[in-house]
Parts: C-alpha cells; structure tokens; sequence
C-alpha cells in the first residue's frame, strides 16, 4: 500500500485558550480528540497539538478539503 503525502496541512492556533500549569496537556487532548471527531466524517487525518498550534493533516487523498463547514463550528477555529 502506497503512503499518501498531502502538500495542504491546516493549522488551527489556540489563541486565548493557551494555558498555563498542569492541565494544560488535558485541555490540548481533549481539543484535538474533539477536532478528530469532528473531522471523522470528511476523511482520515492526522491531528495533532505542538506549542499552542494544533496540526491537521489529510491521511488519504479522498478526504473532503473542500467543505469548510467542518471548519466553521463556534471554538474550532477562525478564519483570519
């Protein structure tokens, strides 16, 4: 089986959620399990969290990047 390599990644910045203390790995797990879940329904990807950015990454070369109403829930993310 061939491996897929996207040239398109998202990257969704935490902004005013960055925390500070011990929980913070919690609040990070938790956002990206919550991204994952949500994204489930246009393909596989790859989510993960490193220094406050979380990473999403297309696995297979059907997934729907095209559809941005995965990308316009309240507290997933923000266009800029």
């Amino acid at each position: 089986m061939e491996t897929y390599k996207s040239e398109e990644i998202f990257l969704l910045k935490l902004g005013e959620i960055v925390l500070k203390g011990l929980n913070r790995r919690r609040f990070e797990d938790k956002l990206t399990a919550n991204v994952s879940r949500r994204l489930h329904r246009y393909g596989r990807f790859r989510v993960y969290s490193r220094q406050s950015t979380v990473y999403v990454e297309p696995l297979e070369e059907s997934c729907d990047l095209e559809t941005p109403g995965w990308l316009s829930r309240p507290f997933l993310a923000s266009w800029v």
